[in-house]
């Protein structure tokens, strides 16, 4: 019996999210999104992020801000009203993208804010970074959240210390997580954790939400790097080798 338990349990950690969670990615071909990209946006971000290495998945990015006047010219990021926010606010939400078409969002939210020098990150403001695991197996996932339970203090404190008390962007941690919570991926027990497990069940991401905000596009992409090392680990490091 205990032979067939353990089998049972090998299989299940070989099971891609897909499968586990039932998410449906939807996730995008790029060649067309590239082409519909202004020139001017892959000029911006040619400039200011002129090393562009790959990505090893797919990132969804969204930006909340306040004191919008115009959302006009956006091709990767569609515009959406958020009750949380004020002073004509709004939600930039952007397509999955992936390598080239990642850098020419990036361009794009650079024009965007060259567009409303007034638009401001309110404290009810902040971004939220998806990356795509819905390919991944449960032991990859298992890893990269056990990897990010590790240092979650550290990004607090070297990165965001002032999203410490914020009840939007709650750590982990506090949450004494274990495998059992992720049978039971409800919206209302996630939603404001620092890193938000809720859409493994939709659009199979891990949505971290620790950033408060910012206009420069390389710091963004610092962090979007940053994480895609938390993923990095967790497809490269089996769930023994990270126990021991």
């Amino acid at each position: 019996i205990g032979a067939r338990r353990l089998s049972a349990r090998s299989r299940m950690l070989n099971h891609r999210v897909t499968k586990v969670f039932g998410c449906t990615p939807g996730l995008l071909g790029q060649v067309q999104l590239i082409n519909s990209i202004s020139p001017e946006g892959f000029q911006a971000v040619d400039k200011l992020i002129p090393n562009q290495p790959d990505l090893p998945n797919y990132v969804g990015i969204e930006v909340e801000i306040e004191r919008v006047l115009s959302t006009a010219g956006q091709i990767v990021w569609r515009s959406e009203g958020d009750a949380s926010l004020r002073n004509n606010g709004v939600e930039l939400v952007s397509y999955p993208v992936i390598d080239r078409a990642y850098y020419g969002a990036l361009g794009e939210l650079h024009r965007f804010f060259t567009a409303n020098p007034k638009a401001e990150f309110s404290n009810r403001c902040s971004i939220h970074v998806h990356i795509n695991v819905s390919d991944c197996s449960y032991e990859q996932l298992l890893v990269m959240i056990g990897f990010y339970l590790s240092v979650e203090k550290a990004l607090f404190l070297n990165l965001f210390p002032n999203r410490l008390g914020n009840n939007y962007c709650v750590p982990l941690t506090n949450a004494l997580l274990t495998q059992e919570h992720l049978k039971d991926l409800s919206r209302d027990k996630f939603k404001y954790f620092a890193l938000n497990l809720y859409h493994l069940n939709d659009y199979g991401t891990l949505e971290f939400r620790h950033h408060p905000g910012t206009k420069d596009i390389r710091e963004l992409h610092h962090w979007v790097q940053i994480l895609f090392g938390i993923y990095n680990f967790g497809i490269s490091t089996s769930l023994k080798d990270f126990k021991e």
